[in-house]
Parts: structure tokens; C-alpha cells; sequence
């Protein structure tokens, strides 16, 4: 059984924090080593954005892709151009009021999943910031950036948005 948790409640008493808007995508070496895996759920994810409530300390950390039939879940972490191909469990957190469980890997810095507001149900004057620092819920190759295909994936061939 996971550890059940109450959220601490912030000023408008919805319990949630902000999503960090750190966005990357997969190198060509982390989809190939990604889409190596047996047995994915999905293809790997292409447009990552950090998982993690705003004001982590920790790397950005990013769910990539499930393999063995859904029983392993695969995350990218990265901080600046140091980034890795990661297996790392669930998260055992559970919140008691609401009955959610917590899909951040084990471990993870900052309050659980199910008490972040994903970056787009962020309000109209955060979604505009965002957009215009670069960072949102939507895909933007960044300057310089390769798109590798290849028949069943495409990656990034290189990425460096938001250290």
C-alpha cells in the first residue's frame, strides 16, 4: 500500500502548485535507446516538459515512454546539457482525499502529481507568458535543431531549451 498524504493547501485553497515550464525534447540517442525498449505502451514521447512543480532544486525530470507492457516507466532527466535516460519506479504517494496516486517517478523533489496544475491549465495571462518566454505547452524545435526520421520515430538530433 502507498504512503496516503494530505496536500497542503496554497492561497486561492485549490492545493496545487505551478508545473515547471522547462521543455527539451529527445536527442536522437535517447529515442533510439527509448524506442529499443520491448514492448511500449506508446512510442516515446517527442515534446517533454519537466514534470515537477515550479521551484524544484532538483533536475527536470520527464515522463518518456512505458515499456514491458506498461510495467516500467522511462524518464528523461536533464539540467543544462547533462541529461539521461532513466528507469525509475512510480512514485508511492496517494492522495487521501481524492483517491489519485502519484505518477512523478520515486523519489522525486517537490509536491506529488495530483497537487501540480499542468502548465496548460495554467490562466491566460501565465499561458501568454510562457508563449513569450518560450516555453508552453506547445512544440517548438528549438534554433539549430535536426529532425532525425526514421519510418516509426522522429527525435530531435540536438536540444538545449531551458537548463
Amino acid at each position: 500500500m502507498g504512503r496516503v498524504i494530505r496536500t497542503e493547501r496554497d492561497l486561492d485553497g485549490r492545493g496545487e502548485s505551478a508545473q515547471c515550464f522547462a521543455t527539451t525534447g529527445l536527442t536522437v540517442t535517447e529515442c533510439d535507446r527509448l524506442a529499443a525498449l520491448p514492448d511500449p505502451v506508446e512510442p516515446a514521447r517527442l515534446d517533454l516538459t519537466c514534470e515537477l512543480a515550479i521551484g524544484h532544486t532538483d533536475h527536470h525530470i520527464a515522463f518518456a515512454v512505458a515499456a514491458h507492457s506498461g510495467n516500467q516507466q522511462w524518464w528523461l532527466r536533464w539540467n543544462g546539457r547533462l541529461r539521461d535516460v532513466v528507469h525509475i519506479e512510480l512514485c508511492d504517494g496517494r492522495d487521501a482525499d481524492e483517491h489519485n496516486d502519484c505518477l512523478l517517478p520515486h523519489g522525486h523533489d517537490g509536491p506529488h502529481s495530483f497537487a501540480i496544475r499542468p502548465v496548460h491549465k495554467l490562466s491566460p495571462r501565465r499561458s501568454e507568458d510562457a508563449e513569450v518566454a518560450g516555453v508552453g505547452d506547445g512544440f517548438a524545435a528549438p534554433f539549430g535543431a535536426e529532425l532525425a526520421v526514421d519510418g516509426s520515430h522522429v527525435c530531435l538530433d540536438r536540444v538545449d531549451r531551458h537548463a
